[in-house]
């Protein structure tokens, strides 16, 4: 379950630097809407902005792997 905080989906990049960093070294000079990473910290993406999608999707499926080790591990011999 852990394994899906990290990597460029996770707190390797997008959690950690593109989501609350909004700055001309992080993001790029312009300020102009993208699409993309600038709009996150900037509190301007759509729906449609798959710099949210892959993440969200990555810790859901963190979420559905700590569900099935918090149902499973009890189950265990010791």
């Amino acid at each position: 379950m852990y394994s899906r905080l990290v990597g460029d989906a996770g707190y390797g990049i997008r959690l950690s630097l593109y989501y609350p960093l909004d700055n001309d070294e992080m993001q790029g000079p312009t300020g102009t809407s993208d699409n993309d990473r600038r709009d996150i910290a900037r509190y301007a993406a759509t729906t449609g902005n798959a710099q949210i999608t892959n993440p969200f999707n990555q810790l859901f499926q963190g979420i559905e792997f700590a569900n099935i080790c918090i149902e499973n591990i009890p189950k265990m011999e010791m």
